[in-house]
């Protein structure tokens, strides 16, 4: 049941920001603020990149994200 709660979630989150994406692009809005729309999605695919190599290359970064040092210490003291 949580992994389907998760997953409601996501997709709803998902649909909102696609539809704030979308209506922040069209109708294309004056100079300056159309830009931004296509920053921001170079941005994002940079950081896919970053991520996507980072994963292949170097995986135990990926496998220490999210842990802390107290975690790292449990039972220490």
């Amino acid at each position: 049941m949580k992994n389907t709660l998760v997953w409601i979630c996501a997709v709803v989150a998902v649909v909102a920001m696609a539809y704030v994406f979308v209506a922040n692009v069209y109708p294309v809005p004056a100079f300056p603020i159309n830009v931004i729309p296509y920053i921001f999605v170079a941005t994002m695919l940079l950081a896919f990149v970053r991520f996507w190599w980072i994963k292949v290359n170097r995986p135990e970064v990926l496998n220490n994200v999210g842990n802390t040092h107290t975690e790292m210490l449990e039972g220490v003291g």
